[in-house]
């Protein structure tokens, strides 16, 4: 998923001297070097997406590195892609031509400091530094686009493998796909961390009691390895609140494309069908699981929201309930306040007045639009948020990638696509087919999320919500006041003193228990 970035330029009539001096303007061009040592590389060149970072801020350390945050103008992006660079050679990337927010020498005069990322996997856009990138070590200067000569970086570091995971009661498990490996054509490892309850000696032996799952699906940039952290954290809450019987797995949603939210589609693949049809059997022969709907539950937040509501909805026998929590859109009729519904008029960048649609917001205040957000991820490279989700509501084009729902440059948005897309507007599935799903999800759906959601999530939920509250849903739709997309999990003394990982562990081994 590559996608060309052109700046659009309005050029006035300008006298020849002005043009001319336009043309002779001093650019910012940094020249990036893959020092002779072959250690880093073994010998051989490397290829990817090099990314040269830059901010005002400080770094807190000489071990910190640069990288995008929550406000997204805080450090500033220049990329372009490298093909076969060799140990001893040198590159420049011209950090005017692809940029995000603006040319680096239109940066305000001041230190700034910077350094050079080399994307061996194309996934910056997912997770910045992971095992195999080079990179540079930060440096710092005073002028950044009038400069004699380019601005050396040394990419003279290799981001190493993580040591292997462990811990007491926790194991991790790979398991081959068929299905995503016949799509893909090379072998698809779906890698995931298993809790094992404090009772659950007896899962690898050929008889003994049986087991209940909780099947976790992380949110955008999560992977297995948070099962290490809240897998500690579960088997604790099962000692201490009687919660008996269960096995936690934490899975990977980690993919090249962005969050693959485990549903099938036409340019990821049987997602969801690899999870049903062949993961889940595979560990109810493992750990001795019960292969029942009663006894498999789902979580997640986020992404992983979206994807355990769209899991329980489309597979209403197949699962016995989902706690989501702070889910990406459920009903495209407010995606973060842009209508995505075919026939809509809205534009993805702007409102009718011209106001830029808001994304992110923190303290009751917007810090970055859409469109920023939007052309951050075109200069990170492939798999950021927008791309992933075309990746999975889109159909595919004729050059094998997913079709655009939105002009990049105009924000205009594409008629034919959204067609497409509305067969994962969840709240449209549900209004649809809600005779034939209602029954089947009778005690099954628990939805929460933030009143002051950081990416404003709470606007689809409440639509959501409503729609179930007026169909006559059991369903439990919560709105939790002053709570956002990264504090509502602590303690909420009117509802969860004890935080939302124990609640939702009791009220799923209540669901359980009233089952049997």
């Amino acid at each position: 998923m590559r996608f060309p970035f052109v700046a659009a330029l309005s050029l006035a009539a300008a006298a020849p001297a002005v043009c001319a001096a336009q043309a002779a303007a001093p650019r910012a061009v940094f020249r990036v070097t893959l020092p002779a040592d072959s250690s880093l590389t073994h010998g051989a060149p490397v290829s990817g997406r090099l990314i040269v970072f830059m901010t005002a801020t400080r770094p807190r350390d000489a071990t910190a590195r640069l990288a995008p945050g929550l406000d997204p103008k805080e450090v500033w992006v220049a990329a372009r892609e490298v093909a076969g660079l060799a140990p001893g050679a040198s590159v420049d990337i011209d950090a005017d031509s692809l940029a995000f927010p603006r040319p680096f020498s239109a940066s305000p005069n001041g230190r700034r400091w910077v350094m050079a990322l080399l994307d061996v996997d194309h996934n910056a856009n997912w997770r910045p530094f992971t095992p195999g990138d080079l990179v540079s070590a930060v440096d710092s200067l005073d002028a950044v686009g009038n400069r004699a000569a380019p601005t050396r970086l040394a990419l003279n570091a290799r981001i190493p493998e993580p040591p292997v995971p462990s811990a007491p009661g926790m194991e991790v498990v790979e398991f081959t796909s068929p299905r995503l490996s016949a799509f893909w054509k090379r072998p698809v490892v779906l890698r995931m961390a298993v809790a094992l309850a404090p009772d659950s000696e007896a899962t690898h032996t050929p008889a003994g009691p049986r087991f209940r799952a909780v099947y976790h699906i992380p949110g955008w940039s999560g992977g297995y390895r948070q099962g290490f952290t809240r897998g500690r954290d579960q088997i604790r809450y099962m000692r201490q609140g009687g919660e008996r019987g269960t096995v936690h797995v934490f899975l990977d949603p980690q993919f090249p494309t962005g969050h693959p939210v485990f549903a099938n589609s036409a340019n990821n693949g049987p997602w969801a069908d690899a999870l049903t049809r062949e993961l889940i059997p595979y560990l109810e022969r493992r750990y001795r699981l019960i292969p029942e709907a009663r006894a498999r539950f789902l979580t997640g937040h986020s992404s992983g929201g979206w994807a355990t509501l769209w899991l329980q909805v489309s597979n209403p026998d197949f699962f016995g309930g989902t706690w989501s929590t702070s889910p990406d859109p459920v009903d495209f009729a407010d995606f973060t306040g842009i209508d995505m519904r075919p026939g809509s008029r809205d534009n993805l960048y702007r409102a009718a007045g011209g106001t830029p649609h808001p994304f992110l917001r923190m303290e009751g205040r917007d810090l970055a639009t859409v469109e920023d957000f939007t052309r951050l991820e075109l200069v990170m490279g492939p798999g950021g948020q927008m791309q992933s989700f075309e990746a999975v509501f889109s159909p595919r084009g004729a050059d094998g990638h997913p079709l655009h729902a939105f002009n990049r440059q105009t924000g205009a948005l594409n008629q034919s696509v959204l067609r497409a897309w509305a067969a994962y507007d969840i709240r449209a599935l549900l209004q649809r087919r809600w005779a034939e799903l209602g029954p089947k999800l009778r005690g099954k759906l628990h939805v929460m999320v933030g009143g002051a959601d950081t990416f404003h999530l709470d606007g689809p939920t409440r639509r959501l919500c409503g729609y179930l509250r007026g169909a006559g849903s059991d369903a439990t739709c919560e709105i939790v006041p002053g709570r956002d997309h990264f504090d509502l999990y602590g303690a909420y003394p009117a509802a969860y003193p004890n935080g939302l990982d124990y609640r939702f562990g009791q009220e799923m081994q209540r669901t359980f228990d009233a089952s049997r």
